[in-house]
């Protein structure tokens, strides 16, 4: 199992966004999110931090590869949810997005370009998609609210990493905390090339 603890305990950014995608290359998955490959350099956070920030300042991704899945991991930004039905396309991609301990997430799974559920961690409950219910099992395995008047076990962003790793196989690799991975800065559309 993973230990996504780290992922909930960073003091900054406030915002992140994981998205994975099965069967995706890392290279491609970095040129889906229009970013080109060839710039993009195996980083540490810490060096990114310090490398990738600039003027402009524009928040940068770590993307990997774990257990079948392209992973992209976004500082500051949630690019992920507005790409997640096209990154899906002729296959699933999974796209969680924490924002703060004081706002809700969001989790959206797509098949086929199709939204299959999404829901916000701390009300699982509301589940919308063309098959809300697909991971309920998990999700209340992983102890994830499922009533309006339930409160949590565990934290609700853990327990959704949690309910979809058990579900779907997704997970990242230790280096994802402090180690190397490919790393590049997102440029906003309307400056790219």
């Amino acid at each position: 199992m993973t230990d996504w603890s780290w992922l909930l305990a960073r003091p900054t950014p406030n915002t992140y966004c994981l998205t994975f995608v099965y069967g995706m290359a890392p290279a491609e998955l970095i040129r889906k999110f229009g970013m080109h490959s060839e710039t993009a350099e195996e980083l540490t956070p810490e060096e990114a931090s310090t490398e990738l920030v600039g003027e402009t300042r524009w928040p940068w991704m770590r993307i990997g590869e774990f257990n079948g899945w392209a992973f992209a991991i976004e500082d500051g930004h949630t690019e992920g949810l507005r790409l997640g039905g096209e990154l899906s396309d002729n296959t699933q991609a999974l796209v969680i997005v924490y924002v703060s301990e004081k706002a809700l997430g969001h989790v959206a799974y797509y098949v086929d370009a199709e939204l299959v559920t999404s829901f916000e961690p701390m009300a699982a409950y509301q589940r919308s998609g063309a098959d809300p219910d697909r991971f309920v099992d998990a999700m209340r395995e992983a102890g994830l609210p499922m009533e309006p008047d339930q409160e949590p076990d565990v934290d609700p962003d853990l327990a959704a990493l949690r309910a979809f790793e058990v579900a779907l196989g997704i997970g990242l690799p230790d280096e994802a905390e402090h180690g190397r991975l490919l790393t590049a800065e997102w440029i906003p559309p309307w400056l790219r090339d």
